[in-house]
């Protein structure tokens, strides 16, 4: 029984060490749209073995990507406050 114990409550220390993380584990708050960017270039380049030139390129495709993205999730939001909210 007192086996048992140990691991129930190791299993609880985990637990709560886990969901202690907040969402994404890195303090709950938002990540940083330039930081995502680098990262993907880096993960691109070091897959893929891009050129300067090509990360420039994929640099400017994300930038291009989020802003584009921004502009459609203000869209979104003001037309459901519009037509959603009382």
């Amino acid at each position: 029984m007192t086996k048992f114990f140990k691991i129930i409550s190791a299993a609880a220390f985990s637990a709560a060490l886990i969901f202690a993380q907040g969402p994404g584990g890195r303090g709950g708050g938002p990540p940083d749209p330039q930081a995502m960017l680098e990262q993907r270039v880096a993960f691109l380049t070091a897959r893929l073995g891009l050129t300067d030139d090509q990360k420039a390129q994929a640099t400017t495709i994300y930038t291009n990507a989020g802003t584009a993205a921004q502009s459609i999730r203000t869209t979104l939001q003001t037309t459901h406050q519009r037509f959603l909210t009382p």
